[in-house]
């Protein structure tokens, strides 16, 4: 959060005015995904339920397998950097969101939402963030349709929601950070006191623009 607060202020005050757009406007794709109601838990194709989705990340220790030969099932399979957004649940949970990096081939549930970003508007990480963000504060709150146990997300007005974009060169530099940073979490063998230096590192790099974008 500090990164996101020192590169681009608090995305739903827009301190830094950057221009704001739809989300519709920097998507290529918003797909909500399909039911199954069998589902065994050793084998066949993953299909991503709401509680998959835990702290703005991918959780994959309880999966719900469905057989590989339902139709039109290759039009669901997600993608690297597909956002997920849950859009049917309570109302304390919709809206959570998680970037899906996964290597296994997965297809996801109707309480669920893909979304495909124009790259060259939006860098996936950064709309992560950005929906991260609008989760914490409650801004899916105002989006809802309720029913008797459960409630969804308006996707017409969501598709209408609008976010602050800066400009590409910086979200990317933001990714980088954020990817760094992931990798070094995974791979973790050093100190703590080495995270946080290589971390301020990279901070440092990136306002002297020495931080290299692959």
């Amino acid at each position: 959060q500090s990164i996101f607060y020192e590169m681009f202020g608090d995305p739903v005050t827009n301190p830094k005015n950057w221009k704001k757009q739809s989300i519709k406007s920097v998507t290529e794709l918003i797909q909500t995904g399909f039911a199954y109601g069998s589902f065994n838990k050793i084998s066949g194709v993953p299909h991503l339920r709401p509680f998959n989705i835990e702290n703005g990340d991918i959780n994959l220790k309880e999966i719900k397998f469905i057989p590989k030969d339902i139709s039109k099932i290759d039009k669901y399979f997600l993608q690297d950097f597909d956002v997920l957004i849950n859009t049917t649940n309570s109302e304390e949970l919709v809206g959570k969101t998680a970037l899906f990096k996964e290597k296994l081939r997965c297809v996801f549930s109707n309480h669920l939402t893909r979304i495909k970003l124009n790259k060259e508007k939006v860098s996936p990480i950064y709309f992560w963030a950005v929906l991260n963000f609008y989760y914490k504060y409650g801004i899916f709150k105002s989006l809802l349709k309720r029913w008797v146990n459960q409630v969804g997300m308006n996707l017409e007005k969501f598709e209408e929601l609008e976010l602050p974009v800066p400009p590409i060169l910086l979200q990317n530099k933001f990714a980088s950070i954020v990817e760094k940073m992931e990798l070094l979490k995974e791979n973790q063998k050093q100190s703590t006191d080495e995270i946080n230096h290589l971390f301020e590192a990279l901070m440092q790099k990136a306002f002297k623009g020495e931080l290299v974008v692959s």
